[in-house]
């Protein structure tokens, strides 16, 4: 039981992208609220946490802190929820011989609507935006967002594969790794397929059923120029980089 507890959460990480298959973004926040009961454990018994630290009285305690720095009920229920697991994948493996997690109370769940909702005549904006500034790319993000509802990395992390035709979008990985079909505007898929054609086809060697649709360009002169496939970082980038172009200022969001 004096085992480190940091070998068995990167392992667990491990197993819910690669087994589960979670998403990347998914799993970091897995490890990032493991990590948080980690800190814990060091600053109360000064060393790196122990499966023996995982007992309902310092899981308690953990609880008790985060309430006590005024952390929002979903920020509490969501890190003790992700050690419940971690907990319950613990014991499936003979690790633990009980979650201690199993019981004790759980704060509420509150589902709140966001305080900002991009309202259809923003995203109009934002798309009659990148067309003046000529930036075929997020002209085909906006077209996306606008007409599907997408999380940004589902979008930023499309592929040629997913494009069907003059449907929509096929078998794209969306929360919790599952795969949705997603219908498409018939002008939105023609300009999709221009933008594969005109666009994505002289920028590579060739266009497999692999290749990302989207790519960033970044880098200093001292270094020279990097190009990859977007994430869902860089595809926020974007979106706040014309969210703030003076020529939206009269936009207002829902």
């Amino acid at each position: 039981m004096t085992r480190p507890l940091v070998e068995l959460v990167e392992q667990f990480c491990q197993y819910q992208l690669k087994q589960r298959g979670k998403t990347e973004g998914g799993v970091q926040t897995y490890r990032w609220n493991l990590e948080q009961f980690l800190l814990f454990g060091r600053a109360r018994f000064g060393r790196v946490a122990r499966l023996s630290d995982l007992t309902k009285a310092v899981i308690q305690d953990w609880m008790d802190e985060m309430a006590a720095r005024d952390l929002t009920l979903g920020t509490i229920r969501s890190r003790q929820s992700t050690l419940s697991s971690f907990c319950a994948w613990l014991v499936k493996r003979e690790v633990l011989p009980a979650n201690p997690i199993s019981g004790m109370d759980r704060p509420p769940h509150r589902i709140e609507p966001p305080k900002q909702v991009p309202t259809s005549a923003l995203m109009d904006a934002l798309i009659e935006a990148a067309r003046k500034r000529q930036r075929p790319r997020d002209v085909a993000i906006f077209l996306i967002l606008r007409f599907s509802g997408m999380r940004r990395e589902s979008v930023a992390t499309l592929q040629a594969r997913h494009l069907d035709g003059l449907w929509g979008l096929r078998r794209v990985r969306v929360k919790g790794g599952k795969t949705r079909d997603i219908p498409l505007p018939e002008s939105v898929m023609r300009y999709l397929h221009a933008y594969v054609a005109q666009v994505l086809t002289p920028s590579v060697t060739t266009v497999a059923p692999e290749t990302p649709l989207f790519w960033s360009v970044w880098g200093r002169r001292s270094i020279g120029k990097h190009r990859a496939p977007m994430t869902g970082e860089k595809h926020l980038a974007v979106v706040q980089t014309l969210w703030t172009d003076d020529r939206l200022s009269h936009v207002e969001a829902a």
